[in-house]
């Protein structure tokens, strides 16, 4: 994170009478944090969770009927309404997913058994069931993902502070192949006739995260650096 954009928000926390209530039409982000169009689009989308007054959340555009990035403001006075707004396990699929389980039964299996649809916003602090905040990943990615980062978030709301929190489906650097994304879940052959299916183009290689945590009081308690997980096999 840079260490410029570490000072304060540029809205105020709600409740706190030093700051005043917060506006609305605010912009969430920090002084001197420049934003990036895939940001804003996340920003300008952001809608008040299903039974908060407050926290919010904001989806970046669809690739390949899948989600891409979420930025989250959310606080822990509303740790109860989060929690039951999120929906796990998730219903949707990508609109191409059938047609990848149609390749082979080995890879139908595989898709059944270890990939997940992997929540950006986690379902304990108000992530939905909807393909913007869902993206296909490995059961090992998705499990890194809780002890990596979303743990910390977690714990952050359950304990009453309030964060901003930024979880990104990151397709820079190529395509997993399929062997790092099924290792060997998969035979040799149901590997190269999914490497040839130009279903690898829809996964992710990486998801990553930043969060910022802060005390009730609008105090600024931690920031992390991004945190970085592989969408592969273990």
């Amino acid at each position: 994170m840079p260490g410029a954009c570490v000072a304060a928000w540029v809205w105020p926390w709600p409740g706190n009478a030093s700051y005043g209530w917060r506006r609305p039409g605010d912009v969430f982000r920090r002084f001197g944090e420049s934003l990036s169009e895939a940001k804003k689009q996340e920003e300008s989308s952001m809608q008040v969770i299903t039974g908060c007054t407050y926290s919010k959340a904001g989806f970046g555009k669809r690739r390949n009927d899948c989600g891409t990035a979420m930025a989250a403001e959310l606080f822990g006075a509303e740790k109860a309404a989060l929690k039951a707004a999120g929906k796990s396990p998730p219903a949707s699929r990508p609109s191409w997913w059938g047609g990848l389980k149609g390749l082979s039964a080995g890879i139908q299996t595989f898709a059944e058994n270890y990939m997940v649809q992997g929540h950006l916003l986690n379902h304990h602090i108000g992530g939905g069931d909807n393909m913007d905040n869902l993206t296909p990943i490995t059961k090992s990615a998705n499990t890194t993902m809780l002890n990596y980062f979303e743990k910390d978030a977690k714990s952050a709301i359950e304990a009453g502070d309030n964060i901003r929190y930024s979880v990104t489906a990151d397709y820079s650097g190529g395509a997993p192949t399929a062997a790092a994304l099924a290792g060997s879940k998969l035979s040799t052959a149901d590997q190269a006739t999914l490497d040839g299916s130009g279903y690898m183009d829809y996964f992710c290689r990486w998801v990553r995260a930043n969060t910022d945590v802060y005390g009730p009081s609008g105090a600024l308690k931690s920031s992390t650096p991004t945190l970085w997980v592989s969408n592969e096999a273990a």
